[in-house]
């Protein structure tokens, strides 16, 4: 069987570019990854859009025990969405895990402004020792 000859089309667009803060954080290394910005870059290659997906980045990072870069997403979320008192809640509960009290008192009290009422007994219990 002769061998045939194959044409390779010359007109080919050229590669896709990268994100320009994808490749801020791939010449940063990749064993930083300090920011949320960075490991989502580097490991996904985007970051989210809205403040759904923020929320959502947020989440898995708060599942995976890494409460600062969920702590990030979830200010993220809330800068895109004052309103989401979901991301507020969750992030006053990253906020408690490293120790930042101030911090998580006040994402829950705008959680509570935002009329979430599951909150109210958690910020009782941080504020109680504050009197």
């Amino acid at each position: 069987m002769a061998a045939t000859s194959v044409d390779v089309p010359t007109n080919l667009p050229p590669p896709q570019q990268q994100h320009p803060q994808q490749q801020q954080a791939r010449d940063s290394g990749e064993a930083r990854q300090n920011s949320s910005e960075e490991w989502l870059l580097l490991r996904i290659g985007s970051l989210p859009r809205n403040s759904l997906g923020w929320f959502r980045c947020g989440v898995g990072f708060y599942n995976k025990k890494d409460y600062t870069k969920a702590i990030e997403c979830f200010e993220k979320a809330v800068e895109m969405d004052p309103m989401n008192y979901n991301a507020f809640q969750i992030m006053a509960r990253a906020c408690i895990a490293v120790n930042r009290k101030d911090d998580a008192i006040a994402a829950l009290k705008q959680s509570v402004m935002l009329d979430n009422p599951s909150d109210w007994q958690l910020l009782i219990e941080l504020t109680s020792n504050k009197e």
